[in-house]
């Protein structure tokens, strides 16, 4: 069910010397044998050295006392006055198929001999090999010469390895490895191995190799020849930061079942001590899933406590409901800004909590809402709950045959606000239908009117300034119209090698939006909590211009693919009827570019100008381009005058033999300084893989500004399992 993997290694090196392996792909382990009992060890050494004779045959021939069937060019004949010419055999038994210049089987004990070019396959099991001895009945044998592959990932050499029981084999001077081709780039060589497919492979006397450089020797040891998951110690990951110091996170899997899962981890920090964490995934039914992330932390050099929880939960229930629930708890001194690599996490200002309940219909939908936010910023006390938040939506649809279109959306909130200075507990009922007419009087031009009616209820209202704290109401009605058109449209054709036509079309909008004023007095009741507490009055129009330029590529044999947009360019600017010209009515400028010319470039570009000033308000802008080459890049500069003008980029190079790069960067123009700095090399290879991460940042830990440099590496054995870490140390930009 759950692909979760991972490997531990123990090797006896000298003394003892402990290595793991973890993996993407699958839980495993590599341990020594110095633990296994005396009898065990000594049946293992006495196996190893068992005689090994070339003419070795697992039963006597002669002593059948049933005739043999000799089989040439596919056809079953009894031996009797001399065989016929000899030829290429199949045999295919149950799931074993068996290729050989020359077989000869006996009928009854189902004993037999294959020489010359022998192919066996079982299943995804596939050996070659000079001769074999088997038996059909009992899937047993002897192969002498042999190479080949076990579950199509592992492939392993020997002398001489005997098939013992189903997925069972004991190998004799062989070798196993995961890369294909005749000279791997790492290999495990031993002089004996008793290897059991879903388990693990004993080894004696052996050694790990480099491009055929001996690089590890352990007199005793084991791996793991799997596809599924086992419980199992994680190779630690290991790193450096200036401000942890060295940290190795220990982990054990526990693969309690098929439904469920457990990482167990104990996290050693240089400077800050020991970290206990808990990961717990399960799906007992397609239906229902969940993971559970828990760690804590008492830092020994400072004596904050650190502690986070994370729990998601999924669940269908029945008639079509769906069931969402979150617990996202922090201590007060926030974990992600000392611990996470994330970005993202490391920079948000709350943490959410929450538990739904959905129910979807064709056009409505009804939802139960709790949630719980709190401030995770220092020296910031502020939490607030809805508790609980009901809402039904009715999509906008047609009234029977008549031209007009409905939707409404209704609500039942309880808001509960703590600050420093409040503590505020209110109710709220919100019901909100609209009405739309929709008229198109000629196919270049459309108009729909919208008006709406909002009533709304509080449990209580703002204390001071003489205001009740009794329930009261609040009326409003809303009015919409929007002028679509005309349009006008122009295309142009083209010979060149990217499309064969463009077109251009010109759309002019016009919307007016009113909504009335209330008493001022009124007004001051209401407990702001979200945007429907908020509506103000409206009296004003919007007005914009939308250039799209569409295309048609042209592909093989000149056909045509589907039209795609790959330009777009907004501009529009408001009128504030309740403004007087004192008063500036007319908005920013604002414009939004965006585009798409190929799929290996693309240009976005958004602002707003004040047109009172003579300056630029905002300005962002951001470019990809990632051509069919060594190279990519991504860029981004976010400009908000007076308040802060960052950029963000991404290179990355794609070398040559698998190797790769990427750096990223955030750099703070107002404070003229890089807030954070990665830097990844990659190589990729057919059976391992080996990355180097640098990260240098800025951390602003209870108030306090830190620079830290941290260090990753990570090196990954296909079918084995990883060294190392990468989990966390991401580059901004990585999935660019």
């Amino acid at each position: 069910m759950f692909k979760t993997h991972g490997l531990s290694l123990a090797i006896i090196f000298a003394a003892v010397f402990v290595f793991s392996f973890t993996s993407l792909a699958k839980e495993r382990q590599f341990k020594s044998l110095d633990g296994l009992s005396g009898d065990s060890k000594e049946r293992f050494d006495k196996d190893s050295h068992a005689p090994f004779q070339t003419n070795e045959v697992p039963w006597d021939f002669a002593s059948e006392a049933e005739p043999f069937i000799e089989i040439y060019n596919e056809k079953l004949e009894m031996k009797k006055n001399g065989p016929p010419e000899k030829g290429r055999v199949d045999i295919y038994y149950q799931d074993t198929h068996l290729q050989a210049d020359r077989v000869q089987v006996n009928s009854k004990s189902g004993n037999g001999m294959a020489v010359g070019h022998v192919v066996i396959k079982d299943g995804a099991n596939e050996m070659t090999a000079d001769k074999i001895f088997f038996n059909f009945n009992s899937q047993k044998g002897v192969i002498y010469n042999a190479k080949g592959h076990l579950e199509s990932e592992y492939f392993i050499t020997g002398e001489k390895i005997k098939k013992i029981g189903k997925d069972k084999y004991k190998i004799y001077n062989g070798t196993l490895t995961t890369c294909l081709g005749d000279n791997p780039f790492w290999i495990f060589k031993c002089d004996y191995a008793n290897l059991t497919v879903e388990n693990y492979a004993f080894l004696k006397n052996a050694s790990f190799r480099v491009n055929d450089i001996p690089f590890l020797y352990f007199p005793y040891g084991y791996i793991p020849i799997k596809t599924k998951r086992a419980t199992g110690f994680l190779f630690p990951f290991v790193g450096f930061s200036s401000k942890d110091g060295f940290f190795i996170n220990n982990r054990f899997f526990w693969a309690i079942n098929d439904q469920m899962d457990a990482t167990l981890s104990v996290d050693y920090l240089e400077k800050k001590g020991a970290r206990p964490g808990l990961e717990f995934r399960y799906m007992p039914t397609r239906k229902i899933a969940g993971q559970f992330n828990g760690s804590y932390i008492k830092e020994k050099d400072t004596g904050d406590t650190f502690w986070k929880i994370n729990f998601d939960h999924n669940q269908e229930l029945s008639y079509g409901i769906k069931a969402l629930a979150k617990v996202d708890l922090l201590s007060g001194n926030n974990y992600d800004r000392e611990f996470v690599d994330s970005t993202l996490l490391r920079t948000r200002r709350i943490s959410d909590s929450h538990i739904s309940l959905l129910k979807n219909w064709d056009n409505r939908s009804l939802e139960i809402l709790a949630r719980y936010r709190k401030s995770i910023e220092f020296n910031r006390e502020e939490k607030f709950n809805l508790l609980p938040q009901i809402t039904f939506r009715n999509q906008r649809e047609k009234i029977l045959d008549f031209p007009l279109y409905f939707n409404m959306e209704s609500s039942y909130t309880g808001f509960d606000r703590q600050t420093a200075t409040m503590d505020t507990y209110a109710q709220r009922f919100d019901f909100h239908p609209q009405l739309s007419l929709p008229l198109t009087p000629f196919p270049w031009i459309s108009l729909t009117s919208t008006v709406g009616l909002r009533e709304t209820y509080y449990s209580r209202g703002a204390t001071g300034a003489g205001n009740k704290t009794g329930g009261f109401s609040r009326e409003l009605y809303d009015i919409n119209t929007v002028l679509e058109g005309p349009k006008f449209s122009k295309v142009i054709t083209s010979d060149n090698s990217f499309f064969s036509k463009v077109k251009h079309i010109v759309e002019p909008r016009i919307a007016h939006n009113f909504v009335p004023d209330i008493d001022n007095a009124d007004r001051s009741k209401i407990i702001v909590f979200d945007h429907i507490d908020s509506i103000i009055p409206l009296n004003n129009a919007q007005y914009s211009l939308t250039n799209r330029f569409l295309k048609k590529a042209r592909v093989k044999n000149d056909a045509i693919n589907q039209t795609e947009e790959f330009l777009r360019f907004d501009i529009s600017q408001n009128y504030d009827f309740l403004k007087t010209s004192g008063q500036r009515p007319f908005s920013d400028i604002r414009w939004d570019v965006d585009s798409q010319l190929s799929s290996s470039f693309g240009l976005n570009f958004d602002g707003t100008y004040d047109v009172y000033d003579g300056l630029l308000k905002t300005a962002n802008i951001e470019l990809r381009i990632i051509p069919k080459s060594f190279w990519s890049i991504y860029f981004e500069r976010r400009f908000i005058r007076n308040v802060s003008t960052f950029m963000l980029g991404t290179l990355a190079l794609d070398f040559k033999k698998g190797w790769g790069a990427k750096y990223s960067a955030w750099y703070d123009e107002l404070n003229n300084e890089f807030q954070e700095n990665n830097f990844s090399l990659v190589h990729s290879a057919q059976c391992w893989d080996i990355s180097f991460d640098y990260v240098n940042r800025n951390n602003f830990i209870n108030g306090q500004k830190q620079r830290e440099n941290k260090f990753f590496f990570l090196i990954t054995l296909k079918g084995l399992g990883a060294i190392g870490n990468k989990q966390d140390a991401q580059l901004l930009h990585r999935g660019l």
